[in-house]
C-alpha cells in the first residue's frame, strides 16, 4: 500500500447518531443523500467515540491526546497549549511528502492566551478562515477571521450564510494546490442558533410559519443537516475526478446532538454533555482510495483521537519516527480497518472525559468501556456500570445494588475498567 495523496477531514456539529445516516436508530432523519453516498463507497463505524463538547473533541482530533492530557474538557477556557503537537506540525515534519494544509470553519480552540485569532496558524495550519470563537452569533451575520502563516489574521462581519460560505472558501482554497493537501473543514451546523437555512438547500418548506417553538426548532435542525449535506455534495463535486480518485474523506461528528432536539431513544438528559451514550458516540465514515469493499460497516471501538494517526497515516508521516520525544499519545490508526476487511480490533476499550470549573457533578466525569461493559466516574464521587449488549442505551446502572450484586462477568469486567482507567490517568500528561 503506498499514501495516495490528498486527506479531507469534514466535521459536523451537534449531530449524534439519533440524527444521522447510515446508522438506523432515529426515526426522523434528514435528507442525507451525499452522506450516505460516502457510507456506501467507505466504512461506517458503528462504535466511534468523541467527547460530549466541541472544543475537547477537537483538541482531540488535532493532537490525538485524551482532553485530561491537553487540559481541553469544556467549550470553555483554557485554549489548547502552543506546545501541543498537531497534524499540520506533523506534516510539515515530513517536508518530502509536499503537503499543503488549511483549516476551515470553526475552530473554538483559542483565547487571548494563546495567540487569540492567530492561534490556528500557530498551531502549525498555513491557512484558517471561519468562525473562530465557536459559536455563531447568526447563520446569516457572523464575525469571520482570517489568517495564514506570516500574515496578521484579520476579522470581518459577513453576512452570507456559513454553512454556504465554508464551502465557498474550501472550494476557493482547494482551486489553488498543485500538490498533496490536507484540509480540515468543520461546519457550524447544525449547532443553535437553529436558523432556517436557504429555501433551495432544504426540503422543509417555510419553517417561520411552524408555530410550535419545539416543532419548529426540530424541524430546523433538521433542514439545517439537509443543506449541510447539500453543500458537502458542492464541496465533493467540486473536485475533478482525478483530484477526487486521490482523495481520502473523514466524516466525523464532534459530540451528540442537542439535548432540546435529540429523538429517541435518545433521552435529552443524556444527549450532548453528558458522557452517556447520547453525548458520546457519533457518526464517523472514511472513505477514499485505501477503502477494500466499500460499504462494511466496522463495529470495533474506535476514538475521535485515532483520527490524527489514521490522517497522517494516510499522508504518508510515519507517526513513530516524526513524533517529538517525550510526547504521550493515545491515537490507533484506522488504516487497518480500511485495508482488511477481516482486520480484527484495534483496541481492548475507548476512553471519554469532561471537566471544568462550570460543570455540575452530574455532567463531570471519565468514561470508559471495552467489548461489552461501561463505567462511568461521575464528579461528585458516584459511579455506574451498564451492560452495553443488554442495555445499549443504559437504563440499569449494575452498581445501584452495590458491586457485591454483580454477577462474576460484570464484577470482573468493573475491576477491569477500575485498574485500566487507574492506570490511564496515572500516566504522564
Amino acid at each position: 500500500w503506498k499514501p495516495p495523496g490528498n486527506v479531507l477531514l469534514i466535521i459536523s456539529d451537534d449531530l449524534g447518531i439519533d440524527a444521522a445516516a447510515c446508522y438506523d436508530i432515529g426515526t426522523y432523519l434528514a435528507p442525507q443523500k451525499n452522506i450516505e453516498s460516502l457510507c456506501k463507497q467507505g466504512i461506517v463505524f458503528e462504535r466511534a467515540w468523541t467527547n460530549p463538547v466541541c472544543s475537547p473533541t477537537r483538541a482531540t482530533m488535532l493532537t490525538g491526546r485524551y482532553g485530561f492530557r491537553t487540559g481541553i474538557g469544556a467549550p470553555s477556557p483554557p485554549g489548547i497549549k502552543l506546545t501541543e503537537t498537531t497534524i499540520p506540525k506533523m506534516l510539515d515534519k515530513s517536508p518530502h511528502l509536499g503537503f499543503n494544509h488549511a483549516n476551515i470553519g470553526k475552530w473554538h480552540l483559542s483565547t487571548n492566551d494563546n495567540g487569540g485569532k492567530n492561534n490556528p496558524v500557530m498551531m502549525g495550519y498555513n491557512h484558517y478562515e471561519g468562525c473562530i470563537t465557536g459559536v455563531l452569533k447568526g447563520y446569516y451575520f457572523w464575525d469571520k477571521t482570517v489568517a495564514s502563516k506570516g500574515v496578521d489574521a484579520e476579522t470581518t462581519q459577513v453576512d452570507r450564510y456559513a454553512t454556504s460560505d465554508v464551502v465557498d472558501d474550501a472550494i476557493d482554497w482547494l482551486g489553488k494546490q498543485k500538490g498533496p493537501w490536507f484540509m480540515w473543514v468543520a461546519f457550524n451546523a447544525p449547532h443553535s442558533p437553529f436558523e432556517a437555512p436557504p429555501e433551495n438547500l432544504h426540503s422543509y418548506g417555510d419553517l417561520s410559519k411552524i408555530t410550535d417553538p419545539y416543532v419548529r426548532d426540530v424541524q430546523t435542525y433538521r433542514a439545517m443537516i439537509e443543506a449541510m449535506d447539500r453543500e458537502i455534495g458542492r464541496l465533493l463535486g467540486s473536485m475533478s475526478p482525478e483530484v477526487r480518485a486521490n482523495t481520502h474523506i473523514i466524516y466525523v461528528g464532534d459530540n451528540g446532538s442537542p439535548g432540546s432536539v435529540a429523538q429517541p431513544p435518545v433521552s435529552p438528559s443524556r444527549a450532548k454533555s453528558t458522557v452517556y451514550r447520547g453525548g458520546i458516540q457519533v457518526p464517523m465514515v472514511i472513505a477514499g482510495p485505501s477503502v477494500r469493499n466499500g460499504g462494511r460497516r466496522v463495529g470495533a471501538l474506535v476514538n475521535s483521537a485515532d483520527l490524527f494517526a489514521t490522517i497522517l497515516e494516510l499522508a504518508g508521516v510515519d507517526v513513530a519516527a516524526t513524533l517529538p520525544k517525550g510526547v504521550q499519545i493515545d491515537s490507533q490508526s484506522l488504516v487497518p480497518y480500511l485495508s482488511n476487511p477481516d482486520q480484527k480490533p484495534i483496541r481492548e476499550w475507548i476512553y471519554a472525559d469532561h471537566f471544568g470549573p462550570k460543570l455540575n457533578a452530574q455532567k463531570a466525569a471519565q468514561t470508559m468501556r471495552n467489548e461489552r461493559y461501561k463505567i462511568i466516574h461521575f464528579g461528585d464521587g458516584k459511579k455506574a456500570l451498564f451492560d452495553m449488549h443488554d442495555d445499549p442505551w443504559e437504563k440499569k446502572n449494575l452498581l445501584d445494588s452495590g458491586v457485591g450484586s454483580l454477577s462474576a462477568e460484570a464484577k470482573a469486567n468493573y475491576d477491569l475498567l477500575e485498574k485500566t482507567i487507574k492506570e490511564l490517568l496515572a500516566t504522564k500528561k
